[in-house]
């Protein structure tokens, strides 16, 4: 049996975005019989989840919401390398095998505890630095390129890397490092969908547009926010602030509190998020960036209950997985969404079920028990 441990950033209960959705997933479907996992995150109290405890660090420091967020993440590098070690020395957990580190962000404090340990590391690229970020403020610049660094240097140590997408395996920097490199894509558990119950949804307007995520500048939510959508419409957005921009969110509430037909939920987790966005007419996703694009997947999934539709940008990851058949390219742009919005608006509801169809077909093809799967044979390769 192999020891593992995962270092990751996101909690697992209450998570930012698509990383902790991802080591829910995870966590659930390992083989117990095979591996022995323990879990060191931020965020989360400490708990046994399914038979493996989930330990968390001290603090939890508001990342990615100020200029700050940078040096928070270098220093709390510190603190995993320190409740780690502390908890193999009191025997809390086993001597690591494997460290399974989820984004770059605990790169550093997996190579230390390697380091101590002699464990081979796995190096999980869900959200790369090095080519996301677009617009760095000169308060940030010497953190942000010390943050690329550190992203390069975690591929040149690890054993073993993993993409979610193959646009990212394909790109500069880690297009070098292809000798080691697995594509493994997120799941969803499309049956949980498919058992969805109605969920009240704010507004007055007969059908629901929904935007789901954090409430983030690669996320293109400023663009909904001058969006002219019909006046038999509410537009709901539902996120937490852990892991959102505080400028975004703060202009997203002066439009709730302004504007009669937008609407702020912040954040739904389980079966709440199931429901909500099974409870949606349109889900509207004009991301500029994604590796995978675990929404739009889970959107495709909600269509079960015969309602949702979705309304995506077909970019990077989203592209290795969405058709035009299963769902409608919005572009990123205010005319380009509006324009996907008349379309949706006119299609026929033969059409708008036959879009649904193949929507939940593409969803079937994707797994969470797949994905574990084959990062369990990435342990076992190593």
């Amino acid at each position: 049996m192999k020891n593992i441990l995962i270092l990751s950033p996101d909690s697992v209960r209450n998570s930012m975005g698509g990383l902790g959705v991802h080591l829910y997933n995870v966590i659930e479907n390992i083989n117990r019989d095979n591996f022995n996992v323990d879990v060191i995150t931020i965020g989360d109290e400490l708990e046994d989840f399914n038979g493996i405890t989930v330990w968390s660090i001290d603090g939890y420091p508001s990342l990615m919401k100020t200029k700050e967020a940078l040096t928070d993440t270098f220093i709390l590098q510190s603190r995993y390398v320190a409740l780690a070690l502390s908890l193999i020395k009191n025997n809390n957990i086993q001597t690591p095998d494997i460290i399974h580190a989820l984004d770059w962000s605990v790169a550093i404090a997996a190579q230390e505890i390697a380091r101590v340990t002699g464990a081979k590391i796995v190096f999980a690229v869900h959200l790369s630095i090095n080519n996301y970020i677009t617009d760095i403020h000169p308060f940030q610049k010497m953190m942000y390129d010390r943050a690329c660094s550190e992203e390069f240097e975690a591929c040149k140590q690890a054993d073993a890397i993993i993409h979610v997408t193959q646009k990212y395996a394909d790109i500069f920097p880690f297009s070098i490092f292809s000798h080691k490199t697995h594509v493994i894509h997120n799941g969803v558990n499309a049956q949980e969908y498919a058992n969805a119950q109605e969920y009240q949804l704010p507004g007055n307007r007969t059908r629901k547009f929904v935007y789901i995520g954090r409430i983030a500048e690669m996320k293109n939510v400023q663009t909904l926010f001058s969006t002219k959508i019909p006046e038999d419409a509410d537009l709901i957005f539902i996120g937490s602030s852990q892991g959102s921009s505080e400028r975004l969110l703060e202009d997203l509430q002066r439009l709730a509190d302004s504007t009669e037909y937008i609407h702020y939920i912040p954040g739904l987790y389980g079966q709440d998020k199931i429901n909500a966005m099974s409870s949606a007419d349109l889900i509207i996703m004009p991301s500029t960036h994604e590796p995978f694009g675990l929404v739009a997947l889970e959107a495709l999934a909600a269509g079960q209950n015969g309602k949702a539709i979705l309304l995506s940008s077909f970019v990077d990851g989203l592209a290795e997985f969405l058709t035009p058949q299963a769902a409608i390219n919005c572009g990123t742009t205010t005319w380009s969404i509006q324009e996907a919005i008349r379309v949706y608006s006119e299609m026929s509801e033969e059409d708008k079920t036959e879009m649904r169809t193949q929507g939940i077909l593409l969803a079937n093809q994707y797994s969470w028990l797949s994905c574990t799967q084959k990062i369990e044979n990435v342990w076992n390769g190593i």
